[in-house]
């Protein structure tokens, strides 16, 4: 699997049927959105900039914008 960022989306690429959730720093969830394909774009625009977890499936990543 791979989560990265570009251009204000979150990109999460070979981790279809999974759910892909996004903590701020704080633990609290700001988006979830299910990964349907293997190759999924999620905005992330509407959130402030700053620090962010993105959870899918077992794995996660640090992400900031």
């Amino acid at each position: 699997m791979k989560i990265h960022v570009s251009d204000r989306n979150v990109i999460i690429e070979h981790a279809a049927g999974q759910r892909m959730t996004i903590c701020n720093m704080a633990g609290s969830v700001v988006a979830e959105a299910f990964v349907g394909s293997n190759a999924e774009t999620f905005p992330i625009a509407p959130l402030p900039q700053g620090l962010y977890v993105v959870r899918v499936g077992d794995e996660s990543a640090t992400i900031s914008f």
